[in-house]
């Protein structure tokens, strides 16, 4: 995939299929060496209670809810080719 454009091209959506403005930290791609495998990461901010964002804004996700991991189908690879196809996984975060 290309570098530089996950942000873009990775959402959080509700069950209700809104998307969640801001939920991953931008500017944060975390590839492999091979650039086959990222990894995302919610806002620590938002994450520790106590903290100005997880306050005003609140947590990234809560427990009980169900929510979807989205990929965008517009999403070129490193070559420039968008994919075949979307890709979304339906996630539900567990009381803990």
């Amino acid at each position: 995939m290309s570098q530089g454009e996950a942000a873009a091209h990775i959402h959080v959506q509700d069950d209700k299929g809104k998307v969640l403005p801001d939920e991953l930290l931008p500017g944060q791609e975390l590839w492999d060496p091979s650039f086959r495998r990222l990894t995302m990461t919610f806002d620590p901010g938002r994450i520790k209670r106590g903290l100005t964002s997880n306050r005003t804004i609140g947590p990234p996700i809560t427990e009980g809810r169900h929510y979807a991991l989205v990929i965008d189908r517009a999403w070129p690879d490193a070559r420039g080719v968008a994919m075949a196809e979307g890709f979304k996984k339906n996630l539900h975060r567990r009381p803990a």
